[in-house]
């Protein structure tokens, strides 16, 4: 697997969400290297309060498009699916717990991005879907709550090219901070 020698800072202003992919099947190694950014994030309780369920079989991801028909195209063409929950037995204060997540999630998407040609995006979930997500792995919603599926994949550069075209439109530093 080959990584970028982007500077930590280029690698993070670089990093956008891909939604548009080319099958390409990642292997396990892959998915794990990715795996291990994330788990090295800021965790402020250091109880690692995540549970990941890697979905690479077609059955499963479609099971997952059916639930959440506004992702179909995604989860058709996508190599995996990490869907990650909040492990409410290992969890110390929701909070921080969520927020650790959300860093958990950042430095998968980065470390995704490290990877030439790979791509990620994070779908947030509908609460109305959540349970039914919970069904299809057979966990208990009163021990895991899903936070969150990032699809990972190879970009389809023509779409991508097209799609890059349009600038990010970002507000600027001064406009969401006050110096004192």
């Amino acid at each position: 697997m080959e990584i970028q020698t982007l500077s930590l800072i280029e690698l993070i202003k670089s990093r956008k969400s891909v939604r548009n992919f080319a099958f390409k099947k990642l292997t396990q190694q892959a998915i794990k290297e990715i795996l291990e950014c994330g788990r090295n994030a800021l965790d402020e309780n250091n109880n690692q309060a995540w549970r990941v369920n890697i979905v690479t079989h077609p059955t499963v991801k479609m099971m997952l498009a059916e639930i959440l028909t506004a992702y179909t195209d995604i989860y058709e063409t996508t190599s995996c699916c990490l869907v990650v929950f909040l492990d409410l037995e290992r969890s110390r204060n929701r909070e921080s717990d969520i927020l650790a997540i959300g860093a958990f999630i950042q430095n998968i998407l980065l470390g995704v991005h490290a990877i030439p040609e790979i791509g990620a995006v994070w779908m947030s979930i509908d609460s109305n879907q959540k349970e039914k997500i919970n069904e299809i792995f057979k966990l208990s919603a009163k021990n895991f709550e899903l936070i969150g599926i990032i699809a990972i994949g190879e970009i389809d550069k023509e779409v991508d090219q097209l799609i890059s075209k349009k600038p990010k439109k970002l507000r600027t530093v001064e406009e969401f901070t006050d110096w004192f």
